[in-house]
């Protein structure tokens, strides 16, 4: 791979079918993810400032989605996605740091662009590929730990066996058959590992493409668990590794199956409509207290109506992305080359991410997700990293909870809590009975608004970025599908 801070932009980047394609999925993706985000409601701590966050990502979505005006209304989708990230931070999944970084990607280049007389398009794609390159390499890296490869506790066969279940298809469980699982684990880092190294070298990138979203589709079969708020952002940021021929072909074939089919309209343009607004008052409503009534009424429709048009656009767009690709297999020219070097700020704050949980200056969204990574004061299961820098020494004082109000918080003696996360549950928790040990003695809260320990605050910096997920202390770094009561 060669990346190059140059103030010459390839010319064969259009500014136009690519620009919009990638506008109108990425705007999708915003709407997957408020439909997912609504099925958080009742354990996050959301203020009113976050519900208006809400409404403007979904209001900017629709809008750059049906507008012609939509590149105006692509860049204050990026600022609502921006203020969103923020505030629903640090209750905020993967996904959504990506889509942060890509909504600052985009942001930080029209300005340059702007600024210089450049297309903003053609600006704006090598440096969305490095977030992409950068985020997703990292979850890769993440996976190469001994818990990964062991079928007994390996995320690869929990979620394997999570999806077939969730069709009814248990007979295709492979928990129990270590070859089998050992295999699915094998078979998940290989794709995943091969998808970034295809996407850099020109000759494959349009197979690494093909690949990439054949696989994040199938993943987002899963019933139990909405992976298509991810895979939409990742379709989003998959798109700007094609050729601008491969754009042009794709708006060709999405423009002439939508102007030629009248039932196609009629029948999307209500329903994506009725979700839109639907997704975004379901995560919107909640801070408004206004009862159970409209939040929960709308929150599961939210999800359902997602993941029945996950199901038809999603599954439309892989076909269409897949048809494209394989009728075009020109090879790409363009080198991932970016017009000035402080376009690279972005891709560095992505780098720095990734970093943060092997130096543990936190361990969540550290794009760690799904990994049966360990990495606690100073040990790590990861294969090729022999050690941690402990930066912080926050994870060596934690708290293991023996009895408490809030029954989700005691962990039977397999998790401990970071004492700084502890102290941020005490904070937004403080009517629960909670008795607890920290470094060997045993304190007793009647709640929490009443024990001394725990009153320390943290500030409002260091709560959104520093995020610590419970530390497993069963001996194996099981797969967790959360980061624990405490966060």
């Amino acid at each position: 791979m060669e990346v190059v801070a140059s103030p010459r932009v390839e010319p064969t980047v259009s500014e136009g079918a690519g620009h919009r394609v990638f506008a109108t999925v990425f705007a999708a993706a915003c709407l997957f993810h408020l439909a997912s985000s609504a099925g958080l409601a009742a354990v996050v701590d959301r203020s009113v400032w976050l519900a208006v966050a809400q409404l403007a990502v979904g209001a900017t979505a629709v809008g750059v989605i049906v507008s012609r005006r939509w590149r105006a209304g692509l860049v204050a989708l990026c600022l609502a996605v921006l203020c969103s990230v923020w505030l629903e931070a640090p209750y905020v999944g993967n996904h959504w740091v990506l889509a942060g970084a890509v909504a600052g990607a985009y942001l930080t280049s029209a300005l340059w662009a702007a600024r210089r007389g450049r297309g903003r398009w053609a600006t704006f794609v090598p440096v969305g590929q490095l977030v992409l390159l950068a985020a997703y390499g990292f979850a890769a890296f993440a996976k190469l730990n001994s818990g990964f490869f062991d079928p007994a506790v390996s995320c690869a066969v929990f979620y394997q066996d999570q999806m077939v279940t969730s069709w009814g298809l248990g007979g295709l469980s492979v928990s129990g058959h270590d070859v089998l699982g050992r295999a699915v684990a094998v078979g998940a880092v290989a794709v995943e590992l091969s998808v970034p190294l295809l996407l850099v070298v020109r000759r494959t990138r349009a197979y690494g493409v093909a690949l990439a979203a054949t696989f994040h589709w199938f993943l987002a079969l899963d019933l139990h668990q909405h992976f298509w708020d991810f895979t939409s952002v990742l379709f989003a940021c998959f798109l700007l590794f094609l050729t601008a021929d491969q754009h042009a072909a794709l708006a060709r074939l999405v423009g002439g199956a939508w102007t030629s089919n009248r039932l196609l309209r009629v029948l999307v343009v209500p329903v994506v409509g009725v979700w839109a607004l639907t997704a975004t008052a379901a995560a919107a409503l909640v801070p408004f207290d206004v009862g159970p009534g409209a939040a929960a009424a709308a929150a599961p429709l939210a999800l359902l109506l997602a993941t029945a048009l996950w199901w038809t656009l999603g599954t439309a767009l892989l076909v269409l992305v897949l048809v494209v690709v394989l009728r075009d297999r020109t090879v790409d020219t363009r080198r991932i080359r970016v017009a000035s070097p402080l376009l690279l700020v972005v891709p560095l704050l992505v780098v720095a991410n990734g970093l943060t949980t092997y130096l543990e200056v936190k361990t969540g969204y550290a794009w760690n997700m799904y990994s049966n990574l360990r990495t606690v004061a100073g040990e790590t299961n990861h294969l090729l990293v022999p050690g941690t820098w402990d930066v912080l020494g926050r994870q060596g004082d934690r708290v293991e909870v023996l009895a408490s109000s809030d029954t989700g918080l005691v962990s039977d003696g397999t998790a401990e809590y970071v004492w700084s996360e502890f102290q941020e549950y005490a904070r937004t928790h403080p009517q629960e009975t909670v008795r607890y040990v920290r470094g060997g003695e045993t304190f007793e809260a009647p709640t929490l608004a009443d024990d001394p320990a725990s009153a320390g605050t943290t500030g409002v910096v260091e709560r959104r970025l520093l995020a610590f997920r419970s530390v497993d202390t069963s001996g194996q770094e099981r797969c967790l599908a959360y980061f624990g009561p405490a966060r």
